[in-house]
């Protein structure tokens, strides 16, 4: 409801123009003078002033160019109330920036009209107003994605920070509609969702509705061009299919219907128009923009990783086996990321980079990765340099920083005994650190040229314990101990690999006694 000030010393004028107003709808409040004027509109700022000039603290002409000089207040129609004949006065309020004037004594059914032909157009400038400043903010949202990996986003995640930008951030949004839907036409459904508070809580729900049902619906409210407008109740059958919540006005409905994209809002604070078209038109346009770019990061992250994986491959194209290897490792470090709650984007670029740990065996002799014997200390120091190959083959990309960090240090040790930097702790980036212990994992279970497979068990009990290679304290305690409590997960990834699920699903795996075979070479 519409609140207007009075401000009238006379309480006679004062009685009985709050009486014509709020018969006619409208709630009111008297000042009686223009201080408690600029207090009154200072705490509660009302839709019109209807302003006397004649007050016994100050001059109305002043009260009336403070308030336009506050820009929080100088959009409120200001009406000053003046005697017959007074056109300096008039002159001088004009140039202050009233809106209107009523002579005294005042008509009623003058006020009536001039009251509602100013707070007509004061609605209207409001949500034009509102509109350029949703526009406002959607660019701003726009700018939040320049720090945000967009192909990290599902296609549901881009629709509701939509939503949440149509209908405001929290419930208390005023200024917004409280129902959004969106659907995209399928064959011959609309594939939809629709959003709202409720109780302070956020709810989405998703629906199909027929195309053809949902054109009748809407076709009663066409306005061309595939925008509707519905100022009025909306059809029970329509607010049914879309899933309206019972506990919101299903009124004042808005709709653009763009090729396959379906866009509504609805159940406005105020009768729907023209004006709120075109911000409907520029969520759709800004949506579409976003799926785009989403669409387009997800294939060019896919092309890049087909790219790593193509390399990572590369270095052990000689050996179907330890080709093999490389996609093990890359899921036991993604298991292990997740368990130690790093966020979706960290455990999916380490499940991409960790196959890249020994990319720089390319530059390694092959008759030297074959070698069934010991190696000396010279050919031992060769094959370490594959570390050091590796992150130069990498170069400096940011995206490859994951991969070029684990393929340089996840031969380092957690007590500064590794190679090729000697890093101590936390210096080694938690990406090496991950992949290491998967990586000497898999080392254990795998069969090499100089090694049998060790069993689930028999890696265990090394990892656990050690050996003449394998170290506890040169592990990652945290990493370490989430690897045993995940022991079975390993397991069950390896037998995967082998088409064989049965191995480390029975029990306790740790339970068993194995006879260690000799310890496997490092490499």
């Amino acid at each position: 409801m519409d609140r207007i000030l009075i401000v009238e010393d006379s309480s006679v004028i004062a009685t009985l123009l709050a009486r014509w107003l709020e018969e006619a709808g409208y709630a009111t409040t008297v000042a009686p003078t223009g201080g408690e004027a600029l207090a009154a509109v200072e705490r509660d700022p009302p839709s019109l002033i209807l302003l006397d000039l004649i007050l016994p603290d100050r001059n109305g002409i002043e009260v009336c160019q403070r308030l336009k000089q506050n820009e929080d207040t100088t959009r409120i129609p200001v009406v000053v109330l003046t005697a017959a004949g007074s056109s300096s006065n008039r002159i001088r309020c004009l140039e202050v920036g009233a809106e209107d004037f009523l002579t005294k004594p005042v008509v009623h059914e003058e006020l009536l009209a001039r009251v509602r032909s100013l707070l007509r157009a004061k609605q209207l400038s409001d949500r034009l107003l509102l509109s350029f400043m949703e526009l406002d903010k959607l660019g701003t949202f726009a700018e939040t994605l320049k720090s945000q990996s967009i192909a990290d986003w599902s296609a549901m995640e881009v629709a509701n920070t939509m939503a949440h930008h149509l209908l405001g951030a929290s419930p208390e949004a005023g200024q917004h509609p409280r129902i959004a839907w969106a659907g995209q036409v399928m064959r011959q459904r609309v594939f939809g969702s629709v959003w709202y508070w409720e109780a302070g809580s956020w709810v989405q729900e998703t629906m199909t509705v027929p195309t053809e049902r949902l054109a009748e619906w809407l076709q009663p409210f066409h306005k061309g061009e595939g925008q509707y407008v519905c100022k009025g109740d909306v059809p029970a059958p329509l607010a049914e299919a879309l899933h309206f919540p019972s506990s919101l006005p299903a009124t004042n409905l808005v709709a653009l219907w763009r090729g396959s994209n379906v866009v509504i809002t609805a159940a406005y604070p105020w009768e729907v128009g023209a004006y709120e078209l075109p911000l409907l038109r520029a969520v759709l346009r800004h949506w579409a923009v976003f799926e785009r770019l989403r669409f387009e990061a997800r294939q060019a992250e896919q092309a890049f990783f087909a790219t790593m994986e193509a390399l990572a491959l590369a270095a052990e194209f000689h050996d179907s086996e330890t080709a093999r290897h490389v996609h093990r490792v890359a899921l036991y470090s993604e298991t292990l990321a997740r368990a130690l709650g790093h966020p979706p984007s960290f455990v999916k670029w380490l499940a991409r980079s960790a196959p890249m740990h020994d990319v720089g065996k390319i530059a390694t002799p092959l008759e030297l990765l074959r070698k069934t014997t010991s190696l000396s200390a010279e050919e031992m120091e060769t094959l370490r340099q594959h570390t050091v190959h590796g992150s130069l083959l990498l170069g400096e990309m940011k995206p490859l920083e994951l991969a070029r960090n684990i393929a340089r240090h996840h031969h380092e040790n957690f007590d500064g005994t590794g190679y090729p930097d000697g890093l101590v702790g936390s210096e080694i980036p938690i990406e090496a650190r991950i992949v290491k212990l998967a990586d000497v994992y898999d080392a254990l279970r795998s069969e090499r040229p100089y090694k049998r497979a060790y069993s689930h068990a028999e890696a265990l009990a090394v990892i656990r314990s050690g050996d003449a290679r394998v170290v506890p304290r040169h592990l990652d305690p945290q990493v370490f101990q989430a690897f045993l409590d995940l022991h079975q997960e390993m397991a069950r990834i390896w037998a995967a690999s082998q088409g064989n699920r049965g191995e480390g699903t029975a029990g306790p795996a740790e339970t068993q006694e194995p006879q260690l075979p000799t310890p496997a070479r490092e490499d």
